[in-house]
């Protein structure tokens, strides 16, 4: 299975120099929280504190979509993916 994770503002330079990965994964059920587990594994601790909160849950004002939909809408971390889905993290975003 084939899942594309993207970044936007902030998150982009975690995921490196074009704030996209393709991630390959032998199994073939993989939901949010597990990729959000692999991502902290990979990535580090400051994919980790950028993301979760000291519980370990995803903050609050961070938004993650699966091909355009907020996971709140769908299954929150335990929205299934599928093969050729796009994962995006989006920042918390204030302004005025």
């Amino acid at each position: 299975m084939k899942i594309t994770v993207k970044a936007f503002a902030t998150f982009r330079e975690i995921l490196g120099q074009t704030g996209q990965l393709n991630i390959e994964s032998p199994t073939r059920e993989l939901d949010i929280k597990t990729l959000i587990e692999y991502l902290v594994e990979h990535l580090g601790v400051r994919f980790r504190e950028e993301i979760l909160d000291e519980n370990g849950m995803v903050k609050k004002n961070v938004k993650i979509l699966v091909n355009g939909r907020d996971i709140d809408f769908l299954n929150g971390v335990s929205t299934k993916l599928k093969d050729g889905d796009i994962v995006v993290f989006v920042p918390p975003v204030a302004g005025g």
